[in-house]
């Protein structure tokens, strides 16, 4: 009888998603103080849903199944928080099957794979169902864990903002995560806490996330979108300036992707200079997104985009290092 070929992960990606698991779980918890149990119910059928499908995989391609990788589960959790308290069951499951097997298993599964799972079934849940993915219920709203047909659903914060206007939102209640938005990525305390953690594990990429949030905040400061302001010179409007450069990052998406998805590590660059390009690059291209697009997807399908360049980005700085390196010996 042929033993199963079993695939294991690095140690350190094993460990690097299930420090990240650790730390959506705070994230969890505080989605449930806002909206009852549901949020738990919704990572739970997201986490089983991507469980479920590891081991299908490892069945059908006749490879023994490793209860130490734990990628799939990381991938389906963080998704999930990525959507709002009020999104059916079917959207979660249907949204982790997509990100699973078209953004991951398709190329090889583990460590194979060149797009992030997680923006590849966001990505597709926000194609698929947009009414479902950008309404979200009031916060302190105990959710039904089924009918949700008497609740009432309102635009997020980010809609304000499409729209010229600002949201009604307090800074502490920003940084509380008090506000409608997505279940998991609204509070900010708590995943900047999160992030801090996975630093001091070196679980987080600071040259990436950190190249990414500034080249967000340059260009919001630049080109704000309240108003008339962007055709004023940097320095003026200061107030304005800083009152936009708070809401766009912290009433939506942008620092819960910095601290849980860049730092993957299969798809990001591995040269620090490539992680600088690629944080830069993909920071601009996120506000691009958001600014012009027709929802709030910005992050997700920006860093689909970035990371098709994330090799090509490795080549080229090797590529220029050399170059550089051989003009110097040629000059000694």
């Amino acid at each position: 009888m042929n033993k199963k070929n079993r695939v294991p992960a690095p140690d350190a990606g094993a460990r690097y998603y299930s420090d990240v698991i650790l730390c959506c779980i705070p994230v969890l918890i505080m989605s449930v103080f806002f909206y009852g149990l549901r949020p738990l119910f919704l990572s739970f059928a997201a986490v089983v849903t991507g469980n479920l499908i590891d081991r299908l995989m490892a069945f059908l391609r006749d490879r023994r199944y490793d209860p130490h990788e734990h990628s799939s589960e990381c991938f389906a959790l963080v998704l999930a928080l990525m959507m709002p308290a009020s999104v059916p069951y079917y959207v979660v499951v249907v949204a982790v099957l997509a990100g699973d097997l078209l953004g991951k298993e398709v190329f090889g599964g583990v460590g194979c794979y060149p797009f992030h799972p997680v923006a590849v079934g966001y990505a597709i849940a926000c194609a698929n169902w947009p009414d479902l993915m950008f309404r979200f219920p009031q916060p302190m709203t105990r959710l039904p864990l089924y009918d949700l047909s008497q609740v009432p659903l309102i635009d997020g914060a980010d809609m304000a903002l499409r729209n010229g206007g600002l949201p009604s939102v307090s800074s502490l209640d920003l940084l509380l995560g008090n506000f409608a938005g997505p279940m998991g990525s609204t509070c900010v305390l708590v995943i900047l806490a999160c992030g801090l953690l996975l630093a001091l594990r070196k679980d987080l990429d600071l040259v990436s996330s950190c190249s990414f949030l500034a080249a967000c905040a340059v260009f919001v400061w630049l080109f704000p979108r309240l108003g008339g302001v962007s055709f004023g010179l940097p320095w003026q409007n200061l107030g304005v300036r800083l009152t936009m450069l708070r809401y766009e990052l912290a009433a939506n998406s942008v620092i819960f992707s910095a601290v849980f998805l860049l730092s993957e590590p299969v798809t990001r660059p591995k040269t620090r200079q490539s992680r600088i390009i690629y944080g830069v690059c993909l920071g601009v291209l996120t506000m691009l997104l958001k600014y012009h697009g027709s929802r709030e997807t910005g992050v997700a399908f920006a860093l689909i985009i970035m990371n098709a360049l994330s090799s090509w980005l490795d080549r080229a700085v090797m590529l220029l290092t050399a170059r550089k390196e051989a003009r110097r010996l040629e000059n000694r």
